[in-house]
């Protein structure tokens, strides 16, 4: 039987964020158990910011190979992931033989200005959350030039909501949605489909909020009130995953579920509060402290010999799609046409590494393109563009990086300048390394800085030639060893070298801001799509509306949410159900409902209306 997949994906967890690092008076002990008691992914790497990693996780590629490898994706940016990629939602729900049913809960941020980008047009059943980056936990506001409301099920607008802290409004939904699956396995008279369940938690991310009672907790522990307010959102997600895990046992569900966790990218070292340490850099750099991150495998469906183990082989985040390929359909993921599309990735099946520790050369890793940034500072916009002009860029030896990095084995090349603040010196900041608080030098740390070692490497070596280092034996990135070992340094060089010829110019490049059509004013207070067919609000079904010229996938409502009087859960009736009634009756359903709420609406004000003026 093939397993349920249950994906959660943190946003902005720095290294030194989570308890089983070992170096933090963090209390995160369901996500330590998930961690500990499954395989943790010692060697993990994403991108540097939320929209290249959920980009490369989606389609098993490098984001230079469809233009989001600059930054993320902003209100008012009229792109998106581009229609044409094959996305692992399209191969588990259409192309496999199980036919999967897909839901996300939570942050999309993959584009939203034409709905066609949007996920419900991208192969996933359900989605119940918020299209952008970020916005306030409790009223999804967003505010950028413009205050509006980002929430939405379906691509439906949520106006009415309690105001619960949107970690637990999240949670609870998958929750629900689990339960619902449980109800289905033990209905024989139904035919039971797998499911995928893509859990974005809006959390840690910015702003730093959470609730007063987990801020509480900390009040004596920690002093400093960012750190304070950053523990708290780490709890309450902890306790928020703990749930989760604990329905999925409860329910019989965990035994034929696949329950991966990883983090979208590093935390920002510049954010008060947050911290990777030891690892240098954070959010928005190349260094190890913004892309090397946390990332888990458990459930029953993982080999019970790997359980409680600890992996050191490389992974990146592309190398999901491929993985769960081969790990839900062995037989299609071998196939002409599949493997046609598999080589048309960067990501790898490490499906015999996760399952069997089997790392024999030819199906492991050894080399990760952590990223190629052309505009990342704006000195580097001009010179890339003369670039773009060069007829032969395949033969060109000239480079346009600005910054990039990449990792083979157990070599590092990174080049070009990272961050403006990179040499800042201030209580969090010191070149790069994140000194938060007065747990910084734990001696506990699950990374061992070699302190012997000097820091060798600055913004001159960076923007010529780069530094290039051991990370076996330097993985706090202190020493540049590109003079003492020219040849490994030139190696690598020439592989960015390849991948630019392969890159595509990032999209800001060619989407100017449309700040002016994308204002929530003119979609009654909500960040909506404003272009292409089926735009605005949303109160309206766009049926008819197909995503790609490849697919015959139509309908936003493969599942319908009806919400349940606790406002923050749902119950779920999925469409295979409706459809075993005819037109006539489903409808007749509907009007039946309709009327129910209305008389319910009815008699609450008609008691209000005795009871004040009576």
């Amino acid at each position: 039987m093939p397993p349920n997949i249950l994906f959660i994906m943190t946003d902005d967890i720095g290294w030194n964020d989570v308890g089983f690092h070992e170096s933090t008076p963090i209390e995160t002990p369901h996500l330590d158990g998930l961690a500990k008691t499954g395989l943790l992914l010692n060697n993990y790497y994403v991108q540097h910011v939320c929209t290249p990693s959920r980009s490369a996780f989606l389609t098993g590629k490098y984001p230079i190979r469809h233009g989001l490898q600059h930054h993320v994706i902003l209100p008012g940016d009229p792109y998106g992931l581009d229609l044409n990629e094959y996305l692992l939602t399209e191969f588990l729900k259409k192309d496999s033989s199980h036919r999967y049913h897909t839901h996300l809960i939570g942050k999309w941020h993959l584009g939203y200005f034409d709905i066609r980008y949007t996920p419900i047009y991208r192969y996933f059943d359900t989605f119940y959350g918020f299209y952008m980056d970020m916005q306030n936990y409790y009223n999804h506001q967003r505010h950028h030039q413009e205050l509006g409301i980002d929430f939405r099920n379906g691509t439906l607008p949520i106006s009415s909501f309690p105001s619960l802290y949107s970690t637990f409004v999240y949670g609870n939904a998958t929750n629900d949605l689990l339960l619902h699956y449980a109800r289905l396995q033990r209905d024989p008279s139904i035919s039971y489909k797998p499911f995928f369940i893509f859990l974005a938690y809006q959390a840690v991310h910015q702003p730093k909020q959470a609730p007063t009672e987990y801020i509480n907790k900390y009040w004596k522990k920690i002093e400093d009130k960012d750190y304070r307010n950053m523990a708290a959102m780490m709890s309450a997600l902890d306790d928020s995953v703990g749930e989760i895990v604990k329905t999925l046992k409860k329910s019989g569900l965990w035994e034929n579920t696949l329950v991966i966790w990883s983090n979208d990218n590093g935390a920002g070292h510049m954010e008060a509060g947050c911290s990777n340490y030891p690892l240098r850099g954070g959010k928005n750099t190349l260094w190890e402290g913004g892309v090397k991150s946390i990332g888990a495998i458990n459930g029953g469906a993982l080999h019970v010999r790997r359980r409680g183990q600890i992996s050191n082989a490389l992974f990146h985040i592309t190398d999901w799609f491929p993985t769960l390929m081969e790990w839900v359909d062995p037989s299609r993921f071998r196939t002409l046409a599949m493997q046609t599309k598999v080589s048309l990735m960067d990501g790898i099946s490490q499906y015999q590494m996760i399952q069997f520790d089997n790392q024999s050369m030819d199906v492991s890793r050894h080399e990760v393109l952590l990223n190629i940034d052309p505009i990342r500072r704006e000195d580097c916009e001009q010179s890339y563009k003369v670039y773009l002009q060069t007829k032969d860029k395949k033969k060109s030896s000239s480079s346009s990086f600005c910054t990039a990095a990449i990792r083979n084995g157990k070599w590092k090349l990174i080049v070009g300048k990272q961050s403006q603040n990179d040499a800042k010196h201030n209580r969090f900041t010191k070149h790069g390394w994140n000194l938060r608080s007065e747990y910084a030098m734990s001696s506990k740390s699950s990374v061992k800085c070699n302190s012997r070692l000097r820091d060798t490497c600055n913004d001159h070596t960076l923007q010529n030639g780069g530094c290039l280092f051991d990370l076996e034996n330097d993985p706090c990135e202190f020493t540049d060893l590109s003079a003492a070992y020219p040849f490994v340094s030139q190696q690598l060089h020439r592989r960015l070298l390849h991948y630019q010829t392969l890159m595509t110019p990032p999209f800001q490049l060619t989407h100017s801001s449309q700040m002016s059509l994308a204002s929530p004013s003119h979609f009654q207070g909500f960040w909506s799509p404003w272009l292409g067919p089926c735009h605005g609000y949303g109160d309206h079904l766009c049926t008819n509306i197909t995503f790609s010229s490849s697919s015959s996938f139509h309908s936003q409502f493969n599942h319908t949410f009806f919400y349940a009087p606790k406002g923050a859960h749902f119950l779920l009736t999925s469409l295979e159900d409706q459809q075993s009634l005819s037109p006539f009756f489903h409808w007749l359903f509907m009007l039946v409902a309709l009327l129910f709420n209305m008389s319910v609406l009815f008699f609450a004000v008609n008691y209000l209306y005795r009871k004040v003026f009576r």
